[in-house]
């Protein structure tokens, strides 16, 4: 079950989304344990809302009134962080998004808050359980190393996004890695309108 859920969560893990791009870019820029710090984050984050999904908060989620507002939450934070790396960019500082410097801890927080960001993900998470557990009639032993093979797909994919950062950084002049800063900003602001609507 463990290598079942890891194969699910590899492929989930190919819809390129705001923390894969970070990730990418704070390792590019600062080296390794940078984008490695947003990769734990992430997985923590994830492993809270597999956790949360499987309680009764899903059901409040549900309702429409709940998820127009935390989805605009998570828009607004998206926003304002990508917003914050456009900033940046423009302003021709060194290419940083993090909230107080651009340390590994930093990362670590703004991985944080980026993942929680989404809120909604604890409905999906709760969907694919739903689904996985009917159609391979798991028991909840089952259902945590399907869980556990997520979470480990999570930080095993980011971790080489991680890499690869760092080995595409170590080539890239400064002002292409401004670059990718601004455009990962881009990005984290659509990623914020999509979830606006």
């Amino acid at each position: 079950m463990l290598w079942r859920g890891f194969r699910f969560g590899m492929m989930l893990q190919l819809a390129v989304g705001p923390i894969c791009l970070l990730t990418f870019m704070a390792s590019a820029s600062f080296g390794w344990a940078s984008g490695e710090a947003v990769a734990i984050a992430a997985t923590i984050v994830d492993a809270l809302y597999i956790i949360v999904s499987a309680s009764s908060v899903v059901v409040v989620i549900k309702k429409p009134e709940v998820q127009r507002k935390v989805k605009i939450f998570g828009a607004v934070i998206l926003v304002l962080f990508g917003g914050y790396m456009v900033w940046q960019t423009t302003g021709g500082n060194i290419p940083h998004v993090a909230v107080a410097g651009t340390g590994a801890v930093d990362f670590f927080v703004e991985g944080i808050i980026l993942t929680l960001s989404n809120p909604l993900t604890i409905l999906f998470w709760g969907g694919v359980f739903a689904a996985q557990a009917a159609e391979y009639n798991m028991d909840q032993q089952a259902m945590k190393w399907f869980a556990g093979g997520c979470l480990l797909s999570t930080i095993v994919f980011l971790s080489l996004i991680a890499a690869a950062g760092v080995c595409v950084g170590q080539f890239l002049p400064s002002f292409v890695l401004l670059l990718l800063n601004g455009a990962v900003g881009v990005a984290l602001i659509y990623f914020g309108m999509r979830l606006w609507r």
